[in-house]
């Protein structure tokens, strides 16, 4: 999937995607003080997490599995940096579990789903209030790769339809090279769990099509 220089953008919104996990996963962080919440969470939920994982089965024909592997290490822009530590000595992250799927020979469009689940659907929810405040605050994604400086932004979305018991989105667009890569991020919390959607495509990300993913995925979840 990841064979353009355009695919140095993936990692920080699998960045963006693992900080989520570690913030939710055992830990919920209240916005009015900063405190920490801790419990682990239950042994017997990991195993039925990935379960609940979208497969190919259950997407619009065209889409399959990505196998690739991605070791690249880029740090995320600032903005995003205390979301990715806020569950850091707390968590468990072992508890959340991904999916990665393209739909062109190309890797584009692609699809990467991370299901996280809490011990409680309060935990839950106060943890989607704060990855929902961190990225509503978040503006400039712009950053350095291989000493290139790629320029991105992110900002709120409202044509998304209302899913679970709470959710939000957003778009993230880059540019490299005279590319334009846009990145539409889905959040949703339904009782315990948190299912984060991202959807990549040259140009721009259909809503339309953000929406019926973001839908299948929310319909596996309890």
């Amino acid at each position: 999937m990841r064979k353009t220089k355009l695919f140095v953008l993936v990692p920080v919104a699998t960045v963006l995607l693992a900080g989520c996990a570690s913030t939710v996963s055992g830990t919920a962080v209240h916005p009015t003080d900063g405190s920490h919440t801790t419990a682990a969470p239950s042994s017997s939920a990991a195993p039925n997490v990935k379960s609940l994982l979208l497969t190919v089965t259950d997407l619009p024909a065209g889409w399959s599995e990505d196998t690739s592997s991605d070791t690249d290490n880029t740090p995320p822009p600032s903005c995003l940096a205390a979301l990715t530590q806020g569950g850091s000595g707390n968590s468990n992250d072992d508890a959340s579990r991904d999916a990665s799927f393209t739909n062109g020979p190309e890797g584009l469009p692609l699809l990467e789903e991370t299901l996280i689940p809490a011990v409680s659907s309060d935990t839950a929810s106060a943890a989607f209030n704060v990855l929902k405040g961190a990225l509503n605050g978040c503006r400039n994604l712009s950053f350095i790769e291989s000493g290139q400086k790629i320029t991105g932004t992110i900002a709120p979305i409202t044509t998304i339809a209302s899913l679970g018991d709470a959710s939000a989105a957003w778009a993230m667009t880059f540019k490299i090279q005279g590319l334009t890569l846009a990145m539409d991020v889905v959040a949703v919390q339904k009782g315990s769990f948190i299912v984060m959607l991202l959807y990549g495509n040259l140009g721009s990300a259909d809503p339309t099509t953000v929406t019926d993913l973001a839908k299948r995925a929310v319909a596996k979840l309890p």
